[in-house]
């Protein structure tokens, strides 16, 4: 996807599969494992498999050419199985692009993406929608994007609830919400776990992730 869709001079900097004996396969950036999880008690959850053949179909119901959105017939086949009439399409890897020191080169990743999600969902309208991300480290590349995203018919975009130490009510945060408003495009939040010093009140990764994922955003 990157390789494709990623402007040609920064197509060195895609993302790349780093490989692990034992263990799954994990997309990185630049050599760093964005799945990293803390080294603390609590924090053991299971990584994702690589999202490429076999791998796939022991842990999920759903095919790779389905989870992968290379085979629209399967995916459409496995909404069909759950009774899923319309399915708006999330990211899985950017989730936490924010937390990306880069913003430039995060958002090269997130446009990418993208593009690429809604050509995938382009091929049935009716049945898959598209849900852009943006990086808020560079908050008027994602402002722009907010623009080609309504050119794209992508429906949403998706943000994290903080933006490395900075909440989203941040001043520096304002060319993105502004635009959003313009635009009407509906803003999805997910939760971070990277907010400082409330990540690390507690010994254990189940408060830490509570209050650093949802405290920054009640308070924004």
């Amino acid at each position: 996807m990157f390789e494709k869709y990623m402007e040609p001079a920064l197509r060195k900097l895609s993302p790349e599969i780093a490989k692990r004996r034992p263990g799954p396969q994990l997309w990185s950036r630049r050599r760093q494992n964005a799945h990293k999880r803390p080294s603390i008690k609590g924090a053991g959850a299971p990584v994702p498999p690589l999202l490429r053949g076999q791998a796939l179909q022991s842990a999920r119901r759903a095919s790779p050419g389905s989870q992968t959105l290379t085979n629209l017939k399967e995916r459409l086949e496995d909404l069909d199985k759950e009774g899923i009439d319309l399915q708006f399409i999330y990211p899985s890897f950017l989730l936490h692009v924010n937390a990306w020191p880069d913003g430039v080169l995060a958002m090269e990743y997130a446009r990418a993406y993208n593009t690429w999600l809604a050509e995938a969902c382009s091929r049935a309208p009716d049945r898959l929608k598209a849900v852009g991300v943006v990086s808020l480290q560079d908050a008027q590349g994602a402002a722009t994007e907010l623009g080609r995203l309504r050119e794209l018919e992508v429906n949403a975009v998706m943000i994290n609830g903080t933006v490395g130490a900075k909440r989203l009510d941040h001043p520096d945060h304002e060319a993105f919400f502004a635009a959003a408003d313009r635009l009407k495009m509906p803003i999805a939040v997910h939760f971070s776990l990277q907010f400082p010093v409330v990540d690390k009140l507690f010994e254990h990764h189940f408060p830490n992730r509570v209050l650093a994922g949802i405290l920054p955003i009640m308070a924004a």
